[in-house]
């Protein structure tokens, strides 16, 4: 409320939904121009659990769905194999990373909007990881991402072959940082 002096932005939307079903949610006539993951569970115990990652590539494919032409995803987190693993998920799903830093307070990037969270890690002297990635058109045949948001009944079917390779990498590498 200080950044906009008492004023409430009228562009701004906070949504509770289950991450795994937001195409239920948004579609591509929303526009959403940003999604902000802040400190999501990084499920780095098991390798199977990898797939519940809000940045996993099966994850990064929904949101493509609806969010504006150039939209971004700023991301924080103190967990460095979740940080790791975002960044190759995020090259690997069509997104530019245009910002990157493992230590977001010694960097100097503003605006940060701090959480409580992130308050406490940074008061446990836990540096930050941030990145802000850009979505930027897929190459080739796998230019099939948008539907207008209409129905996601095929969302999977036509990305299975994105979603199977991950799969196998992540399952060959044990729960390192995948």
């Amino acid at each position: 409320e200080r950044e906009y002096e008492g004023e409430t932005p009228e562009n701004l939307v906070f949504s509770e939904v289950d991450a795994m079903r937001i195409y239920d949610t948004f579609c591509a006539a929303d526009g959403i121009g940003r999604i902000y993951i802040n400190f999501p569970n990084p499920w780095d115990e098991r390798a199977k659990h990898h797939k519940r990652r809000l940045t996993h590539p099966r994850q990064l494919f929904q949101y493509r769905e609806f969010l504006a032409p150039g939209g971004e995803i700023w991301f924080k987190t103190d967990n460095d194999a979740l940080f790791i693993a975002t960044k190759r998920y995020m090259g690997a799903c069509g997104f530019e990373i245009t910002y990157l830093t493992d230590d977001l307070h010694a960097s100097g990037f503003a605006p940060n909007y701090v959480s409580e969270h992130e308050r406490l890690y940074v008061g446990q002297g836990k540096a930050i990881h941030f990145m802000i990635a850009k979505m930027a058109p897929l190459t080739g045949a796998e230019d099939k991402t948008t539907n207008g948001g209409k129905d996601m009944n095929n969302f999977f079917e036509r990305n299975k072959a994105r979603l199977d390779n991950f799969t196998r990498i992540s399952t060959s590498v044990g729960a390192r940082a995948d």
